[in-house]
């Protein structure tokens, strides 16, 4: 995915929940990816800590699944890059890898926020 991949792909949403009727869950599936990606990047951290590598990449590539699952493209990408980096960079590198999933982590959480305040009934019928 790209660098200037979207925080919250609504295209994705549209396609993947909206379309094929799932759009009555998908307010669940947003709220538990919130906590999911908090988690993982709990879980990153802990392992760059202890400089678990394996522990790392696994992490990585458990959030890159799950943020890809609801469109959050660019976390999806930031845990990509990380999987990928975690068998060979140093720990600096891997450092400001992790401080990176962190800022989008964030920016991704504030999208969800936002998308979590539409109205529960009608509220995502302009992204159909």
């Amino acid at each position: 995915m790209p660098d200037n991949a979207p925080l919250l792909d609504h295209a994705y949403l549209r396609d993947n929940y909206l379309s094929v009727g799932f759009g009555d869950v998908l307010r669940d599936v947003l709220i538990t990816m919130r906590q999911q990606a908090v988690e993982y990047l709990s879980a990153a951290q802990d392992a760059l800590k202890h400089q678990d590598r394996s522990a790392l990449a696994e992490t990585a590539h458990a959030l890159k699944g799950s943020a890809g699952s609801v469109g959050a493209s660019q976390l999806a990408a930031t845990a990509e890059r990380l999987e990928m980096a975690a068998p060979t960079e140093n720990l600096a590198a891997l450092s400001r890898r992790v401080a990176e999933l962190a800022l989008v982590t964030a920016r991704t959480d504030r999208a969800f926020a936002t998308e979590l305040e539409r109205p529960a009934d009608d509220g995502w019928l302009d992204l159909l």
